[in-house]
């Protein structure tokens, strides 16, 4: 029988007896933040978990407490707190899972405690300075920075989300929520989540593929996000509280974002979403990473260093300086020049720019011209082919169970498709419509139908029938009168 876990409210009640409900001395003599007036614990709640926020000495520490099964979690947990023990990343708050740690519903259940990070969520702060231009460039080379520092640490999230990256007051990003982190010291234990739908390559949930370079999408679509907010704010408009600008069904097809992307200001929003279109088209697992994409486009690299490799790698002097003092660089742009040119350099050294790469600015940090040394101040190119930026258009899911439910009913596969599902991602796809231009199904004017001889002589007919009972009617009248 499957064991259902504690729910929020359950952990709240156990919460407010911490001296008789923890396990774990610290906690039990924590002092729990309250909510306003009504003196209950204040939470904050999550698809697996509710965190609690407790108050150890002159620490604030963050009890997360689990309301569905984490798969694999302790493995999860221990592995991670080892590994960023050898290799830090100065984006990840540290993490302990504690087994048996709190008593509910009289059975004692694991919690994950990690330093309170004082911070608001990504929506969040984006919501705040939605009209700075600056700042926005500014967490734009931030995030590159911290995709490049997991990259350099062999580290993985898995579900890289408006929730799970945290803003501080000094402009730093932290993430939290390691449910569905990779590492290759636990390759072989893939979590129950897929991540937020909103952030992830389409075919993931279907699939739930999981591995070390699953992060390359989300990665790129909050990039292109900050990237197209700081050069056009209206954007926001299509945030929905769930999301920045990007909505699950933008990556099944064309959709209203990519029209709007394709004409930024900023050439290189254009750039960043037409690479953010086409990795649409290519699998979610696909070997890729952030730091490579941004310097040359969707190509395959090696994948991260086994356990030993980096350890070894970690002991060497001056090696990944700037993660093994768990530091980060003063100035968002200064991780381009940090690592001295190695043999190879695509792995997991922090790259340094192009020679002919322009000089950066605010609102240009971290991106490495994929397609040429340009400037701000030049004309747009045109789209290839005419295609603009847009995932190829791809059946949902749902889609093709209709489409299997209406061949097995037809009795052979060869049947040809009911109408309306979209079609496959590389099936040939008709022209846009012309600006102004009426929807293929639309009612245009034109000549009335002809009417056929059937429904002439029926018309005919009609009127026949009510001629004769009109002029009975009449003669009855004369007949009555005389």
């Amino acid at each position: 029988m499957a064991v259902l876990w504690p729910s929020m409210t359950e952990y709240s009640g156990a919460i407010q007896n911490a001296e008789t409900s923890f396990r774990l001395s610290a906690l039990a003599g924590a002092e729990f933040a309250t909510l306003p007036m009504m003196g209950l614990p204040a939470f904050a709640s999550g698809q697996n978990a509710v965190v609690f926020s407790a108050s150890i000495g002159s620490n604030t520490t963050a009890v997360r407490c689990f309301t569905s099964p984490s798969q694999e979690g302790r493995r999860r947990y221990q592995a991670l707190e080892q590994h960023l023990r050898e290799q830090p990343v100065g984006a990840m708050v540290a993490a302990s899972w504690i087994d048996d740690a709190i008593e509910v519903n009289g059975r004692l259940w694991p919690v994950v405690t990690m330093d309170w990070v004082d911070g608001v969520q990504l929506h969040e702060w984006v919501g705040a300075n939605v009209g700075d231009a600056a700042a926005l460039g500014r967490l734009a080379g931030e995030w590159v920075s911290t995709c490049t520092s997991l990259r350099t640490a062999s580290v993985t999230h898995g579900d890289l989300q408006h929730g799970n990256v945290l803003v501080d007051s000094q402009g730093s990003i932290r993430l939290i929520d390691f449910d569905g982190v990779w590492l290759s010291e636990i390759a072989d234990a893939p979590p129950t989540e897929v991540g937020h739908p909103n952030y992830q390559h389409p075919e993931r949930s279907e699939t739930g593929a999981w591995g070390w370079s699953i992060d390359w999408f989300s990665a790129l679509g909050v990039l292109v996000a900050l990237r197209a907010l700081a050069a056009d704010p209206a954007l926001w408009e299509l945030h929905n509280g769930e999301n920045l600008i990007f909505h699950e069904s933008d990556f099944w097809g064309d959709a209203e974002v990519w029209q709007r992307l394709e004409r930024s200001p900023d050439r290189e929003v254009a750039d960043l979403s037409r690479l953010l279109a086409e990795g649409c088209a290519h699998r979610c697992d696909a070997p890729y990473d952030l730091p490579t994409i941004l310097r040359r486009g969707l190509v395959d690299v090696e994948g991260p260093a086994t356990h030993s490799q980096a350890r070894h790698d970690h002991a060497q002097p001056n090696a990944h300086e700037h993660t093994a003092n768990n530091t980060r660089p003063t100035n968002s742009t200064q991780w381009w020049a940090e690592s001295e040119p190695k043999t190879n350099a695509d792995d997991f050294e922090t790259p340094r720019p192009r020679p002919d790469a322009p000089e950066p600015d605010p609102l240009n940090v971290n991106f490495v011209w994929v397609t040429g040394p340009r400037h701000l101040h030049d004309e747009a190119p045109s789209s290839p082919s005419g295609s603009g930026v847009r995932p190829p258009q791809r059946e949902r899911p749902e889609e093709q169970e209709v489409r299997a439910s209406w061949r097995e009913q037809a009795g052979h596969a060869s049947s040809p498709p009911p109408p309306g599902p979209r079609p496959h991602a590389g099936a040939p796809q008709p022209p846009p419509p012309r600006p102004g231009a009426a929807p293929p199904n639309a009612a245009t004017p034109g000549p009335p139908p002809p009417v056929s001889h059937g429904d002439a002589s029926s018309v005919l007919t009609y009127v026949l029938v009510i001629v004769a009972f009109l002029a009975i009617g009449v003669l009855l009248a004369i007949v009555a009168g005389g």
